[in-house]
């Protein structure tokens, strides 16, 4: 909701709950000049562990490895416990 300060508009925004509309919390307005600041006065961020070619070469990985054990998974025959007769069947 617009507020009065002074003789400025300040915007509030509201953050709410979307399951039950409670006020979360509430954030004032700011300008280019206060992100400006509140950027410079956080601390730098980490370096990524991985260029984006190790990046790559570790999914590349790990998909292939999924892929491979689906694939073997699929292949198995269903055990015993597994199969649709016993599924269905009634005792």
């Amino acid at each position: 909701m617009p507020q009065k300060v002074g003789q400025e508009t300040s915007i509030n925004f509201e953050s709410r709950n979307p399951t039950t509309g409670e006020l979360l919390r509430t954030y004032p307005e700011h300008d280019k000049a206060e992100i400006g600041n509140q950027s410079a006065s956080s601390p730098p961020p980490e370096a990524a562990v991985l260029s984006p070619d190790q990046r790559e070469a570790a999914v590349r990985e790990i998909v292939v490895f999924i892929d491979g054990h689906t694939k073997a998974a699929a292949a198995r025959p269903p055990g015993p416990d597994r199969s649709e007769s016993s599924l269905c069947s009634v005792a």
